[in-house]
């Protein structure tokens, strides 16, 4: 069975791929990180980024409360990509990545995880737990971040494990800004929540 596209797209944030764009320094990708936050949680979050190559595995350059883990790298099209997770979705995310660097395919990996979760063998985060994103444009990666957030995204993430679209009454697909089920049915299930983006960008 094939990994849903919104999944795949979910959890290919958190794979490194070969690239060739310079590294931004410690402080840039912080202030990234913190451009995905509300307000009160953007000094509170533990960042982490690549330090000497993009290829490389990130590393931590600022701890944080241990509640919250921001994740700053780049996606396809070298675009900023922000991650910030509850800490207890980091064991999933680090076990995803272990499979994928152990040479499983995509797909097998999530099925794995899958299986993994139902077997009790990951404990999957709890229900209501609150993640978010931001993801600049094609080629945004260590460009200036007043102009990225011109042309950015920002949206939120509820964890709700196993949930349904029916049980909770959402589309299971994207409607313009409505909240809608991610992954339903699945461990990684969650809400994507949007909003205007002139609204969700900071002045």
């Amino acid at each position: 069975m094939r990994t849903p596209l919104f999944l795949a797209t979910f959890l290919a944030a958190f794979i490194a791929t070969p690239s060739g764009a310079q590294v931004p320094d410690a402080d840039y990708q912080i202030a990234a990180a913190e451009m995905a936050l509300p307000t009160a949680l953007k000094e509170k979050a533990g960042v982490f980024g690549h330090v000497d190559s993009v290829d490389d595995e990130m590393q931590e350059l600022r701890s944080g409360d241990d509640l919250l883990v921001c994740r700053v790298g780049r996606i396809e099209g070298e675009r900023l990509n922000v991650f910030c997770l509850p800490e207890s979705m980091q064991p999933l995310m680090k076990r995803f990545r272990e499979l994928r660097d152990g040479g499983m395919e995509f797909d097998e990996a999530t099925e794995t995880l899958q299986a993994e979760i139902k077997d009790g063998q990951l404990a999957t985060p709890p229900s209501l737990a609150i993640g978010y994103a931001y993801r600049g444009a094609d080629g945004s990666y260590g460009q200036n971040l007043d102009e990225v957030k011109q042309h950015a995204s920002r949206w939120q993430l509820v964890m709700t494990p196993f949930a349904t679209a029916e049980k909770l009454n959402l589309p299971d697909k994207p409607e313009g800004s409505m909240p809608w089920l991610m992954a339903a049915g699945t461990g990684f299930a969650h809400i994507m929540v949007y909003g205007d983006p002139a609204a969700n960008l900071e002045p």
